[in-house]
């Protein structure tokens, strides 16, 4: 998906159910997989998915450019499935809320990401005070 703003700035999107790779040590191994290895033949500012009931927000420069990976735990409580696997149990990261600045002055004031949508709310409660 690609968003535009009237200034000319562009973010392009990679939204999945999931990604592919899994990692017992990172969250996020399979939106820094596609960010990396590019298998879709686009470079994405923003990688998110769900599915398996962690979060995680990370962001870093890699290939040119600044992304941003997230996954959003969703809704579902902590259950037998994820004892059995042993996911650790988390209780924030509902939502994923990311906040635009098309007039930032940096490559990493473009965009921000949320765990909680309350202080993502603030933040663009400041910027727009700017």
């Amino acid at each position: 998906m690609e968003l535009r703003w009237p200034n000319g700035r562009t973010a392009v999107l990679d939204c999945a159910h999931d990604h592919v790779g899994t990692s017992q040590f990172h969250p996020l191994h399979g939106q820094v997989r596609q960010a990396r290895f590019n298998r879709s033949g686009i470079n994405a500012d923003l990688y998110i998915a769900g599915h398996r009931h962690t979060w995680g927000l990370m962001t870093t420069e890699m290939q040119g450019r600044v992304a941003w990976m997230c996954r959003a735990r969703g809704f579902k409580d902590h259950g037998e499935y994820e004892t059995v696997k042993g996911f650790e149990i988390q209780k924030l990261g509902h939502t994923i809320t990311a906040v635009f600045d098309p007039n930032a002055y940096t490559e990493t004031g473009f965009i921000s990401c949320f765990a909680e949508p309350e202080e993502a709310a603030e933040f663009l409660t400041y910027k727009r005070g700017r």
